[in-house]
């Protein structure tokens, strides 16, 4: 299928052309601080040495800087990769691209500074890598690119895609390479409409190296019938942050992607798309989640014994509450899964939200309350879909109560 659309703009890092520089206001937004003369994303699938398939997620993009207001949003670029720090995991996320350069107009000819390979950085905090790196040389009428390539095993965990942003967009595009080996639920939102789609069937040839342990290893090649994908918006306005809505993700216009099932070659399906009563069953069995609430916890036994004095159901409720409360301290206040277990909690007197509320439910159910776990989405992250679990939709937990 095809939509009659704008003309596409020649996407290719380094290739600036000397008219990119005249413009001084944009017809999308003549107010704007920055704008994005293109951004676009692209997504295909590698056959790797793991036994399987690697996700390979492009981005190439080029802003251009008109008021220095603009400058620490747009021209510090961050970059997380997931690295697990377990050594046995074999899900490393690694960069195996990227460039990026300052362009200036200078007497009538563009001058290039590239970002330096020493000038980019790396934070670490838990599984995730941050590769972080700032524009050298930037000014008013600079334009800035960048363009990475990331290679992961985690072939079920594609990035959003955000057509949409803090700055308008000339022209922003996805576009997706995707065997018919992988099935993804795709959910979008926003109130842009699309510009520009294409579909086109192909073939697709990959290569995988199967290790056999003390075996040798093995190639198997695949052909898989598959469909190029591209989606374009041009003339994308900005969306900025209002008095008494919950965040701007809910509004944007993007693409979210869940895998559903995948099947090899001749091989039955398997199915990754699941329930809520199944994802709750998932969580409740995990043993960072709601495992070791359903235990008797009794080293909380002692203490709460010492504290919690009430009789009366209420009262009671209350004080085990406080004792927490005034006892523990929250370290992180996002996210649902535990850092350590209920006991070393506990002995530390300190924790993650999760780490903390899950005490909590361990405590109340210790003293023979109801309690259970509630999973919620604070006001920066999407809403949840009544439909599909999308897990990234939440990042708290709260705990409820019945009484009486």
């Amino acid at each position: 299928m095809a939509i009659s659309a704008p003309i596409r703009p020649n996407i290719k890092f380094g290739k600036v052309d000397i008219s990119e520089f005249a413009p001084t206001v944009y017809q999308v937004d003549s107010s704007a601080d920055a704008v994005y003369l293109f951004d676009k994303g692209n997504v295909y699938y590698e056959g790797n040495t793991q036994s399987f398939f690697s996700l390979i997620q492009e981005r190439i993009c080029r802003i251009r800087l008109l008021n220095k207001k603009a400058f620490s949003d747009v021209a510090t670029i961050e970059i997380p990769l997931y690295t697990p720090t377990k050594e046995s995991s074999n899900d490393y996320e690694k960069l195996t691209l990227l460039e990026a350069a300052t362009y200036n107009l200078e007497n009538g000819k563009i001058e290039t500074v590239k970002v330096d390979k020493a000038s980019i950085f790396k934070q670490v905090s838990g599984n995730w890598t941050t590769m972080k790196f700032t524009f050298p040389n930037i000014k008013e009428g600079s334009i800035i690119e960048f363009h990475y390539k990331k290679v992961s095993p985690r072939f079920w965990d594609m990035d959003d895609w955000y057509f949409q942003g803090a700055y308008p967009r000339v022209w922003s595009e996805f576009h997706i390479t995707m065997p018919e080996i992988f099935n993804f639920t795709m959910s979008r939102q926003g109130y842009k409409a699309i510009d520009f789609d294409t579909a086109v069937a192909t073939n697709q040839y990959y290569s995988i190296l199967v290790q056999n342990g003390t075996q040798a290893s093995e190639t198997i090649n695949i052909q898989s019938k598959a469909v190029d994908r591209t989606w374009g918006m041009a003339d994308v306005p900005s969306l900025k942050s209002e008095n008494y809505i919950s965040t701007l993700q809910n509004y944007i216009s993007c693409f979210n992607f869940q895998i559903a099932s995948i099947q090899l070659p001749n091989m039955p399906i398997k199915n990754y798309q699941r329930s809520w009563s199944e994802v709750a069953k998932e969580l409740l069995d995990d043993e960072s989640f709601g495992k070791n609430i359903s235990a008797s916890n009794g080293f909380l036994s002692d203490d709460l014994a010492s504290s919690v004095k009430e009789k009366d159901t209420l009262s009671k409720l209350k004080s085990i509450y406080n004792y927490v409360r005034d006892n523990y301290t929250c370290s992180k206040n996002r996210g649902y899964y535990q850092s350590q277990t209920l006991r070393q909690t506990w002995k530390n007197k300190k924790g993650n939200t999760a780490d903390i509320n899950l005490l909590l439910i361990a405590a109340l159910r210790n003293q023979g309350f109801n309690a259970d776990p509630v999973l919620i989405g604070t006001r920066e992250t999407l809403r949840p879909s009544e439909s599909y679990p999308f897990m990234s939709r939440f990042n708290y937990i709260v705990c409820k109560v019945n009484i009486s």
